[in-house]
């Protein structure tokens, strides 16, 4: 797939950008990791990404055979938009990708929150965004993750670790779950929720048992239509492999 040199110059994450596809320019790179590093527009989130920036982001690989773009929405205001828009072209490591913000979407201050914010900042739909960007922008890529904006990676121990992974052509690395999921869970302000938790299936089996106690008259999950407990990605990060990611970002199952 072109030049596979692992030190051709001018690898950066403004040649995945949407406005460039098909991002042929990116057929000359050999790209082993690409790093999602989901973000936001705030002071905080500017802070962690000069953070990243200082610490595990200037990895020598980093911009050779591996790249790493904090995920930004494209949905903010003017105002918003002009300062990081300023900030990527400092530093050229930004993707806005088209989808909004989880609060500007769910209008019902959620339980996660304690009942004061509306999606307390789940990057949901710009999360699932990046994926599908990721799935033409970065098709040759042996791995892409995600990551969030306060995780600290420790590249000289995972990219080698990524290397021996390279035999399992469909994987998940990451912290793996176990829970009930609610298709319509209403009572929660979201569209689906998890009912039912665990490290592990018997974990999650007895919470899925149990009254849950922020749905009105504690029903339990079989009782709000919640489906058994199965295994899932969570935590500040995990990673998927080329064939995995080419079927999130593509299927239409997913993306229903």
């Amino acid at each position: 797939a072109g030049d596979e040199r692992p030190g051709a110059p001018g690898l950066s994450c403004a040649l995945a950008a949407p406005e460039q596809r098909p991002w042929a320019q990116l057929s000359r790179f050999r790209l082993h990791l690409v790093v999602g590093v989901i973000s936001f527009d705030s002071a905080v989130a500017r802070m962690r990404r000069d953070a990243a920036r200082a610490t595990w982001m200037t990895h020598p690989r980093l911009g050779v055979d591996a790249l790493a773009c904090f995920v930004l929405s494209s949905q903010y205001d003017h105002d918003a938009m002009r300062t990081v828009r300023a900030e990527h072209a400092t530093h050229r490591d930004m993707l806005f990708v088209d989808a909004a913000e989880t609060p500007s979407l769910i209008r019902t201050k959620t339980r996660y929150s304690g009942g004061r914010k509306h999606g307390r900042g789940m990057p949901t739909f710009k999360q699932f965004a990046f994926w599908q960007l990721a799935a033409s922008a970065f098709s040759h890529a042996d791995w892409v993750a995600k990551v969030d904006d306060d995780a600290s990676l420790s590249l000289h121990r995972l990219l080698p670790f990524l290397h021996a992974a390279g035999c399992h052509t469909h994987a998940l690395l990451g912290s793996i779950h176990w829970s009930g999921f609610v298709p319509a869970a209403t009572w929660s302000g979201v569209r689906g929720d998890r009912c039912g938790w665990g490290w592990n299936l018997m974990m999650a089996l007895d919470d899925y048992a149990r009254p849950v106690r922020a749905a009105p008259g504690r029903p339990r999950c079989d009782q709000l239509g919640a489906l058994l407990p199965f295994p899932y990605a969570a935590g500040s990060g995990y990673f998927l492999s080329r064939a995995v990611l080419r079927w999130i970002g593509t299927s239409d199952a997913v993306g229903g």
